[in-house]
C-alpha cells in the first residue's frame, strides 16, 4: 500500500513540474491581456509590502509585462531595497532591454550602491555583446 501511494505521489509530481514551465514569450503576452492580471501586477509593484513587491516584479520581468513598464521605473526613481532594485533592472531588461539600457546609465550616476552599479555596468556589457 505504501508503494502504491509513494508512486501515485511521485508520478503526480513529474506531472506538475513537467507542465510547470514558463511560457513563451507570445503565450505570456496572451495570457497578460488580461487588465485585472496587469491591474494587480501593478499594484504589488507599487505596494509597501516588500515580499509582495519583490514576486510581483519578479513576475512582471518573467512574462514580459510590457504595461508595467513604467511602474518598475518608478522604482528606480525612489530609495528601495538592494534586492528589490537588483529584481527590478532584471525585469527592466527582460521586459525591453534598449530602454533598460538608456535608463541604466543615468540610474548609474546617481546610485552609491557598489553592488548595484556593478549589476548596471554588467547589464550594459551584456547589451553591448549581444548587439554587435
Amino acid at each position: 500500500m505504501k508503494t502504491i501511494v509513494l508512486s501515485l505521489v511521485i508520478v503526480v509530481s513529474l506531472s506538475l513540474c513537467l507542465n510547470s514551465q514558463p511560457l513563451c514569450r507570445e503565450e505570456s503576452l496572451r495570457v497578460f491581456n488580461n487588465k485585472y492580471a496587469i491591474e494587480n501586477l501593478s499594484a504589488g509593484v507599487a505596494s509597501d509590502n516588500l515580499g509582495l513587491k519583490k514576486e510581483s516584479i519578479y513576475f512582471v520581468g518573467l512574462y514580459k509585462v510590457n504595461q508595467v513598464y513604467d511602474n518598475l521605473a518608478k522604482i528606480l526613481c525612489e530609495p528601495q531595497n538592494e534586492s528589490v532594485l537588483k529584481l527590478t533592472i532584471l525585469a527592466m531588461y527582460r521586459i525591453d532591454n534598449y530602454r533598460t539600457v538608456k535608463m541604466l546609465k543615468d540610474f548609474f550616476r546617481h546610485c552609491d550602491n557598489l553592488k548595484i552599479k556593478t549589476l548596471c555596468m554588467q547589464v550594459q556589457n551584456d547589451f553591448d555583446s549581444f548587439s554587435k
